[in-house]
């Protein structure tokens, strides 16, 4: 386990680079509690993240292994010549994913987060196994579809249609098409 400094707004702040695997870094996870690093490095399209320890340390967050996440062991390295992690998502749905894991651990809802944004989370909780997360964000997509026509199912999830009237009215006649009257 090596450490690196990372100059930010001048000041040095210790970041910990991540072992061969996370279920690695999961078994030790005491030891990265203990070790005085204070976060963890991702980058998120151009963006780098440096997450705080604690958030991840009190998730699931380090119990996914995955085998294109191009994780780092800096055992035998210099430590400036380490790329930070990189997960295959954009830096909007990672910032989704921190703001989800710290309204989970204050026990607080989604409101805030749009649908598509929410849709979004979940794809980043199930990247990394965060079941508390998943079922936070399935119990807000449940409240927001429950006893909605699926024309505002659509427009709240921005999902347009691609059907012709012609093929609508087809549809309607040999009942395939469900309308908002109904």
């Amino acid at each position: 386990m090596a450490e690196s400094e990372v100059n930010t707004d001048k000041k040095d702040v210790p970041v910990f680079y991540l072992y061969h695997s996370l279920e690695e870094a999961h078994e030790n996870k005491e030891q990265i509690a203990k070790s005085g690093m204070q976060y963890l490095r991702f980058e998120a399209s151009p963006i780098l993240f440096d997450v705080a320890v604690s958030i991840l340390t009190e998730s699931e967050v380090l119990v996914r292994m995955h085998a294109h996440s191009n994780l780092l062991s800096t055992e035998g390295f210099p430590t400036k010549d380490l790329a930070p992690i990189r997960v295959p998502f954009d830096a909007d749905e990672f910032e989704n994913f921190l703001f989800g894991l710290s309204m989970l651990k204050k026990r607080k809802d989604l409101q805030t987060l749009s649908p598509s944004s929410l849709c979004s989370l979940l794809r980043v909780a199930d990247y990394f196994e965060c079941p508390n997360l998943m079922r936070l964000v399935f119990s807000h997509l449940n409240k927001l579809l429950s006893e909605k026509s699926p024309t505002d199912i659509c427009e709240a999830f921005d999902i347009h249609n691609d059907f012709s009237q012609t093929q609508k009215q087809q549809m309607e006649r040999e009942g395939l098409w469900c309308s908002n009257n109904s």
